[in-house]
């Protein structure tokens, strides 16, 4: 019989133990152009409270435009951003 569990070992870019995955992991550390980490969580959980709180309080002819306009406008202020 064929064992197709996954096998969980200590990931060497997060540190955590999960299956292996193909490409970086996702749940690595970000690194700034200087090296250091960067904590995306807290922007990201900031971000999915103003989602959620927009989803539910609108009614969308269609949700899939709202996320296309969010991610073409957040493209545009990244890439426009100059400190």
């Amino acid at each position: 019989m064929v064992d197709f569990a996954p096998t969980f070992s200590v990931c060497r870019e997060c540190g955590l133990m999960h299956p292996p995955v193909q490409g970086p992991c996702p749940m690595a550390p970000v690194k700034s152009a200087d090296g250091s980490k960067v904590n995306l969580q807290k922007f990201l959980d900031n971000l999915k409270v103003q989602l959620q709180v927009k989803i539910e309080t609108t009614k969308f002819k269609s949700i899939d435009n709202f996320f296309i306009y969010i991610s073409t406008e957040l493209n545009n202020l990244i890439k426009n951003y100059k400190e």
